[in-house]
């Protein structure tokens, strides 16, 4: 017989629709300069679904929106390699100087429907 907690045993802290809300408002918060907001959200998010993109991606934004390209890699660098991650590695890599990697990288993610744009632009720029 299951215990009445058995679903909470289960069950991840946040469901993808809430992890997807407070990713939002993460994002939302560091667009409104409340970096320490959205830091603690994102720090969240990870430590609810550690082996998902979103709270990695989200401190390496925001890393990067502070000029801060080692953090933003240390933030990535646990993260499932998805065509965001690659593309968020490969902006940190161009930003810090190795251009090859960064090519590398974004060469990777140009074809995925989703940050294939953003990984051509960066491309682009290089």
């Amino acid at each position: 017989m299951l215990s009445p907690n058995a679903d909470l045993q289960t069950r991840p802290a946040l469901d993808t629709d809430e992890a997807r809300l407070l990713v939002e408002t993460g994002f939302l918060a560091l667009s409104r300069g409340k970096v320490g907001e959205a830091e603690a959200i994102f720090h969240a998010v990870l430590a609810a679904r550690p082996g998902e993109e979103a709270g990695h991606l989200g401190l390496a934004q925001l890393a990067l929106l502070l000029g801060d390209t080692e953090r933003a890699l240390r933030a990535l660098s646990e993260a499932p390699d998805t065509a965001a991650v690659l593309a968020f590695r490969g902006m940190a890599l161009a930003r810090r100087g190795d251009a090859a990697g960064a090519r590398s990288l974004l060469a990777r993610a140009a074809a995925d429907p989703d940050v294939g744009a953003l990984a051509r632009a960066v491309l682009d720029s290089l």
